[in-house]
């Protein structure tokens, strides 16, 4: 039995692709999974989402909205989706009327005690709010993200007549994401949309029945164009506005310069950093896929700062790169970890373990495991990397910071700093990179030059992902789709040779042999990859490889 608890939002929920299908469900007469519905109620909602300048309640897995609904106001504050599965989403929730009087006192100085104080009216905050670290007393907030919705809510029956109470409610939700404004809230003026999407949401009342859930799910998910989902509204809006400037225009255009560029993509991959966080310090959901996300995202970080970093003062930027690199030597030893013990089990089912070096391996890789991980938490929860936070996300959305004075430049020097000026060469530039190596691989290559390789793919496709909006989108995606098929062999091939060596030490450490079914079926896996890498190498620096990425940029 799923029992809708006072304070937990219990909740289906599905991105529909095509809004005319929603359509279907506004038309719809009589029963859904079995359920009546009731008629259409619509309604408009306005919601503001708000954080301190470190993004203390996102990294604590937490979303703190001020609602304009009906004429009347709302202060909620409710889990992000970290602990969510792929369609049912099951979190906190808390949330409390607010006079008008209070809503125009906040606005004009948000602080987040007055929201807090007015929660607490309703109900104590929960256990998890331990999570958020506030490092200064009563901090101040800042607008995060906005969202307008247009929704249609209907209610599902169980009985035969309307005097029966409502198991779910329906929402039939088309979402507008704005740029995070309070006057707009106020509604001092309407706010021209930065993008839109569609949702539709089944939110358990009283008691559902997991058979109630589960016929529901079946019945939305036979509909064309409705996908499961688990992520958050807010989580959508935030990845949709990070790529957009305060003033609504989009942030990475041909004509920006190479540095508003950059900061724009360390914007975007800022907020995958802190959505990834939560779910590592509070060791819930899927902490590996977390970590893995985390670190690519400070990969690309990283790699950014390559092709945009030049164009800051160097003195600005290195602090927060030298950071990165620190937090990524945490993550990559937590990956590094996670990936072997995942390859154990796999040797262990498919290989066996007579002499039980496998067993002691797993073992000890947990508890080395265990201790990356808490160094990790350690780090992600203390002041210094929160201090970090607020200072690169500040920097990351402060145009012209960092940045030399450009009013002396002439417009042909200006110019000539303009991303469809600049980037042509430096993704030619990646391309020739990876070429190089055409003259230098060969059938007893060894392990380092193919990892060598690896890298520099990477850096060609984060160059190409970074303006893949502004490039000729069917050669872009072919090229990339080809890129990915050879970063997949690589680095298949380089788990394996990664695998053998931390096995052979492991065994030296330990004065025994190395297990010889796992080092032949490694050696197999090494040379399978390479046989592989052969036909994809050679359609990757093809004449018609180079006329696709000649094609993709031409646009630029």
């Amino acid at each position: 039995m799923t029992e809708k608890h006072p304070r937990r939002e219990v909740e289906l929920k599905f991105r529909v692709g095509d809004p005319g299908r929603i359509e279907s469900l506004r038309a719809m007469n009589g029963r859904l999974a079995g359920k009546r519905l009731t008629p259409l109620q619509a309604k408009e909602i306005l919601d503001l989402y708000w954080d301190t300048p470190d993004h203390a309640l996102m990294r604590g897995g937490f979303g703190l909205r001020t609602r304009r609904a009906d004429a009347g106001w709302q202060v909620t504050l409710k889990e992000l989706d970290f602990d969510g599965d792929s369609f049912l989403v099951d979190r906190i929730e808390v949330e409390h009327l607010l006079p008008q009087a209070d809503v125009e006192a906040f606005l004009a100085k948000p602080k987040l005690e007055q929201l807090l104080s007015t929660l607490r009216q309703d109900a104590e905050l929960p256990d998890a709010w331990a999570r958020v670290r506030l490092h200064r007393q009563n901090p101040r907030l800042q607008p995060l993200a906005m969202l307008r919705q247009d929704r249609d809510k209907r209610y599902l029956l169980a009985g035969k007549d309307d005097s029966t109470p409502p198991i779910a409610e329906l929402s039939l939700d088309t979402v507008d994401v704005l740029p995070p404004a309070p006057d707009l809230l106020l509604g001092n003026r309407q706010g021209s949309p930065l993008a839109r999407f569609h949702e539709v949401e089944v939110e358990a009342m009283g008691e559902v029945t997991d058979a109630d859930f589960d016929k529901i799910f079946r019945s939305l998910n036979r509909m064309r164009s409705f996908q499961p989902s688990g992520s958050s509204k807010l989580t959508s809006a935030l990845r949709i506005a990070s790529a957009f400037n305060a003033d609504g225009a989009a942030a990475v255009q041909p004509q920006t310069t190479m540095a508003e560029a950059g900061r724009a993509i360390w914007r975007q991959q800022l907020i995958e950093v802190l959505l990834n966080e939560c779910p590592i310090r509070a060791r819930t959901g899927d902490r590996v896929e977390a970590v893995h996300d985390m670190r690519v995202a400070i990969r690309r970080i990283r790699a950014a700062a390559r092709i945009f970093g030049p164009y800051f003062q160097r003195e600005e930027i290195r602090p927060y790169l030298r950071t990165l690199r620190s937090v990524a030597g945490d993550l990559g030893a937590a990956r590094d970890l996670d990936v072997s013990l995942s390859l154990v089990r796999q040797y262990q089912k498919a290989l066996g373990d007579a002499n039980g070096t496998l067993d002691i391996a797993r073992t000890t890789w947990k508890t080395e495991r265990k201790r990356a991980y808490r160094k990790l938490t350690q780090r992600l929860g203390g002041k210094t990397y929160s201090r970090f936070v607020g200072k690169f996300s500040r920097f990351c959305n402060t145009p012209g910071m960092g940045v030399g004075a450009m009013t002396d430049l002439s417009a042909q020097e200006r110019a000539a700093l303009e991303v469809r000026h600049v980037l042509p060469g430096e993704i030619f530039a990646h391309y020739a990179n990876m070429r190089v190596y055409e003259s230098v691989l060969h059938h007893d290559t060894p392990p380092e030059l193919f990892h060598a390789l690896r890298i520099e793919g990477k850096r060609l496709r984060y160059a190409l992902e970074f303006v893949e909006h502004l490039l000729d989108p069917k050669p872009a995606a072919a090229l990339i789709e080809k890129l990915k098929a050879v970063q997949e062999c690589l680095g298949d091939m380089n788990d394996a040779v990664v695998m053998q060596d931390r096995m052979r030490r492991f065994s030296m450490e330990r004065r025994q042999p190395p297990p010889t079914p796992v080092i032949s079926h490694l050696d197999d896996q090494i040379d399978t990859q390479r046989r592989r890498f052969g036909d994809l190498w050679a359609d990757f620096v093809s004449p018609s490889t180079r006329r696709m990425l000649a094609l993709a940029v031409a646009a630029l």
